[in-house]
């Protein structure tokens, strides 16, 4: 098996509250981006394995999902239309 270096990227986790010196790559990994966030299959997460990000984009994502519910119904829009649109963009 061969890595794609071209979308590989390299996160170093640490514990919350101690900062160690930057630990180094070995010579056939430096062509590798190191990042302190990633994004692994839909979660957010940081070098310090917290979720707050993924948490702030997941509440930011669901109160425009909210406000354009809102928006749909002060258009007039029926109550089944504006269910059949809630489970078509939440529930799917």
């Amino acid at each position: 098996m061969r890595l794609n270096q071209k979308e590989a990227v390299e996160i170093v986790c640490h514990a919350r509250g101690r900062h160690r010196s930057a630990a180094k790559q070995p010579a056939s990994l430096r062509n590798i981006e190191r990042v302190s966030r990633i994004k692994i299959p839909g979660v957010l997460m940081n070098n310090q394995l917290s979720m707050s990000g993924h948490i702030t984009a997941l509440l930011s994502s669901c109160a425009r999902t909210l406000y354009g519910l809102r928006v749909l119904r002060a258009h007039g829009l029926s109550q089944d239309c504006l269910e059949q649109v809630f489970r078509s963009t939440v529930q799917c």
